[in-house]
């Protein structure tokens, strides 16, 4: 078997674990406030101790529970890099739903449900990237932690802010994979930039369209006008392969 082939199977089994983890934490309710992220973390903690992993949660209020993670590093030459996400998700309507928000239903294709964009999705893929890791036995170079926090949503004082100001030692990172970035932060005196993969960005086109002139009132075929109206079906309706 060739390396790229094996790299094609090991993505492929990290994204079903991906999509199998996804599922399970969106069926978990944790609307914050109230939050119960402690559901999530033990759906969490389970499939680590699965793997052989162990994990602690810490509950910085009844419910509100923050569960760390760590593959330790034999002869770590840095400081860890940390897997970062939150389990928390904002209310819903039901109404306005066409489906369960809860349900983690697939169809065509797509998983429904809250959180599945903000941010379980992300959290999921970091626990199956985890457990491949682990699975891999590679030599790392340094320790990478895994953490889900809880109260993102509404104002982190129970999930990263708690851990920070309480454990620190457990989340001390050289550098953190979690959403968002593009932009520099300002925090405990220094500055922080959060780097970001490339995903959409402006592209500026001049497209001329030449044709027949002509009068309205004696419309003709393959028109500059006609032509650009077809290319601008074309670009908003293009889809990625």
């Amino acid at each position: 078997m060739t390396t790229d082939r094996a790299d094609d199977q090991l993505g492929e089994a990290i994204g079903e674990a991906a999509i199998e983890h996804l599922r399970a934490l969106v069926r978990f309710d944790t609307t914050s406030p109230p939050g119960n992220e402690h559901l999530a973390a033990a759906y969490i903690a389970d499939v680590l101790a699965a793997e052989g992993i162990e994990s602690t949660i810490l509950e910085s209020a009844p419910g509100r529970a923050n569960l760390v993670a760590r593959l330790k590093a034999d002869n770590p030459t840095g400081r860890p890099v940390m897997y970062m996400g939150h389990t928390d998700v904002v209310s819903v309507e039901r109404d306005k739903w066409e489906r369960d928000p809860f349900g983690a239903e697939l169809v065509d294709g797509f998983i429904w449900g809250r959180g599945t964009l903000d941010m379980k999705n992300e959290v999921a893929g970091q626990l199956a990237a985890f457990v491949a890791l682990k699975r891999a036995e590679l030599p790392l170079t340094r320790d990478v932690i895994f953490v889900a926090f809880a109260d993102e949503e509404v104002s982190g004082e129970l999930g990263a802010g708690w851990m920070q100001a309480n454990h620190p030692e457990l989340i001390d990172a050289e550098y953190a994979i979690n959403e968002g970035g593009g932009r520099s932060i300002v925090a405990g005196g220094q500055r922080i930039y959060l780097c970001q993969s490339g995903e959409k960005g402006p592209a500026r086109l001049q497209i001329t369209a030449r044709g027949p002139a002509g009068h309205a009132a004696t419309p003709l075929d393959g028109t500059a006008m006609a032509k650009m109206s077809d290319a601008l079906h074309r670009l908003t309706t293009w889809e990625p392969s």
